[in-house]
């Protein structure tokens, strides 16, 4: 699992442990708070009543009093009150008054609650009360079933100083039960709603602690890979030291393993020159004939050319690849740089029986002129090897909005797709036409190199026809 699919899934579990504690908790304390507060408003309606009915309870005909006709009244009376969600219609409140003894005297609803005459003396609301203390109970009105739960508080008739009797009042749970379900789905839905908000913030911070880890892992990965790739921002103190380090060791050991393929392709490209002049020099004799001594000198020649080419192009080379930043800048025209090249190479060109097509805008660019030269040149040289007698290589220099185009097509056999991937390695040759040797492999990679200090970029692919076309991208003005 990923590093941070690992944070997010710790995160995760965190927030949910934390989250469903906070629920179970707030769930458990809302039944306990609602009764609580039904509780106190219970506490001051029965002894609201309870003082109200004290003048009229010593009475014997009280149960024609003025309070048991307008309890019946209030009982019976219609509502139309909505309470957030909830609509009340009419009043639940159940009423009971006992005597001094704990005898009923009063109750209002059925007889299938309360009953006159009988004794609740033993009662705790009654029981309590009448000993000066706070009485309250809750009852069941079916036994096990907890929904027909039923709170009772008491308030004491008080007379001259002396307890008198109890007046109770009753709440059905049923009625608070709505507010109990409308808060705990209030709080379902706003917990869903803060979960999967903490679910794209846990994502998210996941995704942007790793970032730094991310790009290391995708830099190192390139590296491996052979990749000329860039260190990335690395944003955290401690992994921006460790990308640092990782770029020294790329950069220490690209160095060694760029002298160690120096070291190769030298050995590679010169021993072939070498064994040609040493051969040629061991057969030169002075009683050789003219025609056998030219041929050999010729040999001397060709190949202390081919050296001193290669050992050219490999300084042109090294001198690119140290430089980070173009320095002397100039505005170069273009059309007349690469027209000053065509027309040096022409002789080659007609030599070979090979056509040269020129089409350019007036356009210029800044940059470094000589290795801007260099780089054309080396495109040239490689359509002039690669085409057969009879063939055109078309030179094009275009302009689009900031962007400079340069193509050179020829029409040779064009890539093979053995070579497609490797064609602008350092050193990689493809053998030339008609059996001519190899070049050294440094001229497209001098190229990249010099298009990349441009800022631009270079392409060589095979044309839907025959040949291939190279192309260079510049900007007219390096940023």
């Amino acid at each position: 699992m990923k590093l941070y699919l690992r944070i997010f899934v710790a995160y995760f579990l965190l927030l949910g442990l934390a989250g469903y504690y906070l629920y179970a908790l707030s769930v458990n304390e809302i039944k306990p708070a609602m009764r609580q507060s039904s509780e106190e408003i219970l506490v001051d309606v029965a002894n609201l009543l309870a003082e109200i009915v004290e003048a009229e309870f010593s009475a014997t005909a009280f149960e024609q009093s003025n309070f048991v006709n307008e309890v019946d009244d209030f009982l019976n009376r219609s509502m139309s009150a909505k309470i957030f969600s909830v609509d009340k219609s009419k009043s639940n409140l159940r009423i009971y008054i006992t005597d001094s003894n704990g005898i009923v005297r009063y109750h209002s609803g059925a007889e299938s609650f309360f009953k006159v005459g009988a004794d609740y003396s033993r009662w705790n609301d009654v029981y309590l009360t009448l000993q000066g203390k706070y009485g309250a109970r809750s009852t069941e009105d079916v036994p096990g079933n907890v929904l027909t739960s039923v709170m009772y508080v008491a308030a004491p008739i008080i007379k001259n100083n002396n307890i008198i009797g109890v007046l109770t009042v009753g709440k059905p749970g049923i009625d608070i039960q709505p507010f109990i379900d409308r808060s705990i789905a209030n709080l379902k839905r706003h917990g869903l709603v803060i979960l999967f908000i903490s679910l794209f913030l846990g994502i998210a911070l996941s995704y942007w602690l790793t970032r730094s880890i991310r790009g290391l892992t995708n830099y190192a990965k390139a590296v491996s890979e052979g990749k000329d790739v860039p260190l990335p921002k690395v944003y955290d103190s401690e992994l921006k030291l460790l990308g640092n380090s990782m770029e020294e060791m790329r950069v220490e050991l690209e160095g060694k393993n760029y002298v160690e393929q120096y070291v190769h392709s030298l050995t590679h490209e010169l021993k072939s020159p070498i064994s040609a002049i040493n051969g040629a020099s061991e057969l030169i004799s002075q009683e050789m004939d003219t025609q056998d001594f030219e041929k050999l000198r010729a040999n001397i020649i060709h190949g202390a050319s081919r050296l001193n080419d290669f050992v050219n192009r490999l300084l042109d080379l090294v001198r690119v690849e140290k430089l980070s930043v173009l320095e002397g800048l100039e505005q170069i025209s273009m059309k007349e740089m690469i027209q000053a090249l065509i027309e040096a190479k022409l002789p080659q060109f007609e030599n070979k029986d090979v056509e040269i097509v020129f089409n350019a805008d007036n356009t210029s660019v800044m940059g470094d002129k000589f290795l801007l030269r260099q780089c054309v040149d080396n495109l040239l040289q490689n359509a002039l090897d690669f085409s057969f007698k009879g063939a055109v290589v078309v030179v094009e220099c275009t302009e689009s909005d900031s962007i400079i185009e340069v193509t050179v097509s020829d029409e040779g056999e064009g890539i093979p797709d053995y070579a497609t991937d490797r064609i602008l390695e350092r050193f990689y040759s493809l053998p030339r036409p008609n059996g001519a040797s190899k070049s050294s492999g440094i001229g497209l990679s001098f190229v990249k190199q010099v298009v990349q200090l441009h800022h631009g970029e270079l392409s060589v692919l095979n044309k839907p026809s025959r040949g291939v076309i190279a192309k260079i991208s510049l900007l007219k003005c390096i940023p």
